[in-house]
């Protein structure tokens, strides 16, 4: 998160459910199998969970899967399970919570540690874990990452960091 902050989207300018089942249906329609909920954080839009459901309802569709942030999956973990995410993506760039709250400007380490030990016990498979390495901040880190793919069943993916200027 910019210290400066975000500007948000104005709901206008974003796809209504309806709308994003409605190209699902058209996606699905041409061969397209799996879909991939992203983009910001899905599970803060309200109904998330309802629109999962009415995508797991369309017949072609076999899989959908869901990028996090994982502050929320305590809360909806069980109810995104139950509609039929089999999958998450989880980003988290650090394992210490004080450079957690230095780099996301958010004191949010426990809701996603809490959040990822939740998913694992409803087994959702896969469960990516998503690192961005960067240089001098949490490359020192990147060995205890790998060490969870012992621990756990989780994939741990190493993402380039690419600074926009």
């Amino acid at each position: 998160m910019p210290e400066e902050g975000i500007d948000w989207t104005p709901r206008e300018d974003i796809l209504t459910y309806e709308e994003i089942v409605r190209l699902t249906q058209i996606f699905a329609s041409l061969g397209i199998t799996k879909v991939r909920l992203t983009g910001g954080e899905p599970t803060v839009r309200k109904g998330i969970v309802e629109l999962v459901e009415s995508i797991n309802a369309i017949p072609q569709i076999e899989k959908v899967l869901l990028t996090t942030n994982g502050t929320t999956l305590r809360k909806l973990g069980d109810p995104l399970k139950q509609v039929g995410v089999s999958g998450l993506n989880i980003s988290l760039d650090t394992l210490d919570p004080i450079r957690f709250k230095e780099m996301t400007r958010r004191d949010d380490f426990d809701n996603v540690w809490d959040g990822i030990q939740h998913a694992l016990e409803l087994g959702f498979d896969p469960l990516k874990i998503n690192v961005v390495a960067i240089q001098g901040v949490n490359d020192d880190e990147l060995l205890d990452f790998v060490a969870l793919t012992k621990e756990w069943p989780v994939n741990v993916r190493f993402i380039e960091f690419m600074p926009f200027d």
